[in-house]
């Protein structure tokens, strides 16, 4: 499973703390601002009950509680502010300025206990079908020697309810608007990070295919573009030493050209002396004969594969009838195959399948995958070659029923200079010259075996020229 990008992450979880940290600063500023408003109205209730607790102790002390209220004494506890309520010790009210539902009814609740007792009492209850917070505040009255009851005041809390959710929804509408700004900046930084980032990964993924001369980028002065210069040096260390090694492969190749020559040229003269056919120096010389062919061969590849990383190789394209140049080179091979008991067939859609190829290199490739299957199958296998063709492209494949190729190798047959673990594999490049022909070409070169059954080689290229 492919993992998150770094920029999901960096704007995911970077959103995450953005939204929660003002989450918690919305719920922080809506207790803050309740408790303010609460508190302030808290206040002004509480000097209210005070001032008309000491109204009462200062001007009607001498007066019995109840004589008071029926005198109806309004100027000691202004009944136009909410709700009030003249309670006796017991909790009995004896006046309720909003009517006579609630006299003589004794209440209990806690403001009016500690009241009683001689203390500031609040209550916050909710009341009414719209559950509307209601605030009470009790308060003790004193005649000119004891307590002879309890003011209370009780006011509907619902306007500064409103108040409060009014600059709730301002707050959510700010938090919104920080959330919104927070995550644009994360995609701004983000990109600024990610995006040179995955340039830097683009030319790595294309340093890793051999192409060393790109360049990363490397402006800047952060740590991001000193790793672009890094880059850059090492893949002109690289590139140095590359050029190297070709221009030691392409050398020592030319110089064993000569000797090779010699050495075969000679083997030849020096059989045709032998008078005693099968003896040993005749097997001798074979030997010297064969093994020069087999070095000769090595020589070629890897001045084709000198050739190929230098960028020097270049093709010669012609229109050329794909069956018959197919045809020729089974008519070549067949011997060899048939030497080895290899039965070989030839498969056609059409007598003419034109493509635009260079020829010789086309037949390098067929001949090195024809090869490689009459050395990996046994007596009494057979190799086939199909040809067909599309609106666009012709398909060539060598399938072969020899030992297969098992998954591990597969994958790595076409590497420069991999070795297969059977004793044939040579210097491990023909499959890859193979490859590059093929994508010079561009088409597309595909291996696909079953191990201990068969192998299929297929080649797909282009009609016209790309």
């Amino acid at each position: 499973m492919v993992g998150k990008s770094i920029k999901t992450k960096l704007v995911t979880y970077t959103s995450l703390i953005v939204i929660g940290v003002s989450i918690i600063f919305i719920i922080f500023l809506w207790y803050f601002v309740r408790d303010y408003y609460y508190s302030f109205a808290h206040s002004i209730l509480s000097n209210e009950a005070v001032y008309s607790s000491e109204i009462y102790s200062s001007s009607y002390s001498d007066l019995d509680l109840s004589e008071v209220i029926l005198q109806d004494y309004e100027s000691f506890y202004h009944p136009s502010r909410g709700q009030v309520q003249i309670l006796s010790l017991s909790g009995e009210v004896l006046l309720d300025t909003l009517g006579n539902e609630f006299t003589g009814t004794i209440l209990q609740d806690q403001d009016i206990i500690d009241a009683a007792t001689g203390n500031l009492g609040t209550l916050y209850t909710k009341k009414g079908p719209e559950n509307e917070t209601h605030l009470s505040i009790s308060y003790p009255l004193y005649n000119r020697t004891s307590q002879v009851g309890m003011i209370r005041y009780t006011v509907n809390l619902a306007d500064l309810d409103t108040a409060v959710n009014r600059i709730l929804t301002l707050f959510i509408v700010l938090g919104l608007a920080v959330i919104a700004l927070s995550v644009f900046v994360i995609l701004l930084l983000s990109n600024s990070i990610i995006t040179p980032i995955n340039e830097l990964t683009a030319v790595a993924s294309r340093m890793s295919r051999g192409q060393y001369t790109i360049r990363a980028p490397e402006e800047g002065e952060d740590e991001i573009a000193t790793l672009g210069r890094t880059m850059n040096t090492l893949s002109d260390s690289i590139v140095e030493k590359e050029q190297l090694k070709n221009e030691f492969i392409s050398s020592i190749s030319h110089e064993l050209r000569t000797p090779l020559t010699s050495i075969k040229g000679w083997a030849i003269t020096l059989k045709g002396e032998v008078e005693e056919k099968d003896s040993l120096l005749d097997q001798g010389l074979d030997i010297i004969e064969n093994e020069s062919d087999r070095l000769s061969r090595m020589v070629e590849e890897l001045l084709d594969f000198s050739s190929f990383v230098s960028g020097k190789m270049r093709l010669r394209k012609e229109s050329v009838n794909i069956t018959n140049l197919m045809k020729a080179i089974v008519t070549q091979m067949t011997p060899r195959a048939q030497s080895f008991d290899i039965s070989m067939k030839l498969h056609y859609d059409e007598e003419k399948i034109y493509a635009e190829i260079d020829k010789n290199r086309i037949k390098q490739v067929v001949i090195n995958i024809i090869d490689n299957s009459i050395k990996f199958t046994p007596a009494g296998g057979l190799i086939e070659v199909n040809v067909s063709e599309n609106e666009n492209n012709v398909f060539l494949s060598i399938r072969d029923t020899g030992m297969g190729i098992s998954e591990e190798e597969i994958r790595r047959v076409t590497q420069k200079f991999y070795k297969g673990s059977h004793n044939e594999s040579h210097i491990g490049l023909g499959l890859s010259i193979s490859e590059e022909i093929i994508q010079l070409h561009g088409g597309k070169f595909v291996i696909e075996s079953i191990l201990g059954k068969e192998t299929v080689v297929s080649i797909e290229l282009p009609k016209e020229v790309v």
